[in-house]
């Protein structure tokens, strides 16, 4: 089977290299960092995805040279589960967990880097309700029509 990029060229000759950060809208982001309670998680990020914003865990950055010298820069994520609106306020962003650990998700997903949105996420870890909370620095959430 031969994969090809956009641009026409085989992945299999082109030169593929693993970032452990990036730069996103001029901030900073770190793959592999485990999620612990702190101001601030470096690998969790945010996307809209289906008209409704998502957050995720990074794995790793990918960069993608082809023979034509063109590139493509993606991220592998973890999802977590969508999240809830208890205020009914894309500020308020509830992530119920139902005991799942989100350390260690298995599925992942390979995405384009310029999907990501660049903003910092703070996240507030509630063991007693089994949820968490994601505090984002910059922006607000697409929520769902209802």
């Amino acid at each position: 089977m031969q994969v090809y990029l956009r641009c026409g060229c085989r992945v299999s000759r082109s030169s593929v290299n693993a970032h452990t950060t990036a730069m996103i809208g001029g901030k900073r982001f770190n793959a592999g960092e485990r999620l612990a309670v702190r101001a601030r998680c470096g690998s969790v990020v945010t996307m809209v995805s289906g008209g409704r914003s998502v957050y995720g865990l990074v794995k790793k950055f990918y960069r993608v040279v082809c023979a034509c010298n063109r590139f493509v820069d993606l991220v592998v994520v973890t999802w977590f589960p969508f999240p809830d609106y208890p205020d009914d306020d894309p500020l308020t962003v509830k992530i119920v967990l139902d005991m799942v650990d989100v350390n260690n998700i298995e599925e992942i997903e390979v995405v384009p880097l310029y999907d990501i949105q660049p903003s910092r996420v703070g996240v507030e870890i509630d063991n007693v309700h089994d949820c968490m909370y994601m505090l984002r620095m910059e922006g607000i959430d697409t929520m769902p029509e209802i």
